[in-house]
């Protein structure tokens, strides 16, 4: 892979887009790094919220043939959030029911719901995991399909879909 952007240093008081053109040709990956500085005592975990870390980017298609994807992928893949309705979410809160406006995931979690393009509904799940056992009891840690290999996530053992290939 090849760096194609850059911003540093980011200044939080200057948010601004910054148009550039990238050509992908069919099965070219795209991979979002970045880098955080936290110059307080207490810990800051990853969220929408001012007071948290985060790292998003939007892209824009134009042509005959739209690209998808996303987190978790888009319709189409084998996560179906009723699969998770009534398992007992972990300790963690992975697993537990959320909607996509509800903020009912647990500081650290992101919500499925809207992602999957099924609705707004699903599941909440860790983002980042290394291994099955920093997830808890009853969760598993897996690579999605469409995700391209580059994210893993927390997500329950007993509604991981098939596409989501575990990490031992």
């Amino acid at each position: 892979m090849a760096m194609v952007y850059e911003r540093d240093p980011y200044d939080f008081d200057a948010q601004y887009v910054d148009p550039f053109e990238l050509t992908l040709q069919p099965g070219d990956l795209t991979r979002l790094r970045c880098s955080y500085f936290n110059p307080h005592d207490g810990e800051v975990g990853f969220g929408e919220s001012s007071l948290d870390e985060m790292c998003f980017m939007m892209g824009f298609t134009r042509g005959e043939h739209a690209i998808g994807g996303c987190t978790l992928g888009e319709s189409g893949g084998d996560f179906a959030p009723t699969a998770c309705a009534g398992i007992e979410p972990a300790e963690s809160g992975v697993g537990a029911p959320c909607t996509a406006d509800g903020m009912e995931c647990a500081d650290g979690l992101r919500c499925t719901a809207g992602l999957s393009g099924d609705g707004d509904e699903g599941i909440c799940i860790g983002l980042g995991c290394e291994s099955s056992d920093e997830c808890g009891e009853g969760v598993s840690c897996c690579t999605p399909e469409l995700g391209g290999g580059v994210i893993n996530i927390c997500m329950p053992e007993a509604c991981r879909p098939t596409s989501c290939a575990p990490i031992d």
